[in-house]
């Protein structure tokens, strides 16, 4: 049995596991489904006030199906900063989580390219919501 907990430095010990269904009402209202699962934190990530491991709807990786998204407003411990984060967005027109690395685009507006080649086209993230920080993936 998993202990939910939060160590001396206010820190989660694990998340819920969300679907995109259950990760939209989560965000919206802070409420997390009853009997939903919760998977550890890895050693060495944290996540503060907010987060949840995703299991989105759509393949967004070759391998990882889960990832932990860290919701707190500044990530400690992110990977080398000259490398680009894996970050989450959601489109309320398609009802769909997007993962993905943020691009500058030559034409002004930041572009959210899929970690899958061809998955989708490059998104706008000015038609989407920005929702967290991957911190984590299984």
């Amino acid at each position: 049995m998993l202990i939910i907990s939060h160590n001396e430095q206010d820190q989660h010990s694990a998340a819920p596991v969300l679907t995109s269904d259950e990760a939209i009402r989560f965000i919206a209202e802070g409420l997390k489904p009853s009997g939903c699962q919760y998977l550890e934190v890895p050693v060495g990530k944290l996540i503060r006030a907010s987060g949840f491991w995703l299991l989105p709807g759509i393949s967004s990786h070759s391998v990882a199906r889960l990832f932990l998204v860290s919701r707190d407003l500044t990530t400690p411990l992110l990977s080398d900063p000259k490398v680009p984060g894996v970050k989450v967005y959601f489109s309320e027109r398609a009802s769909t989580f997007y993962v993905g690395i943020v691009s500058e685009h030559q034409a002004g507006a930041p572009l959210l390219i899929p970690l899958i080649k061809d998955l989708h086209p490059p998104l706008p993230t000015l038609h989407l919501t920005f929702i967290g920080h991957v911190i984590a993936a299984i």
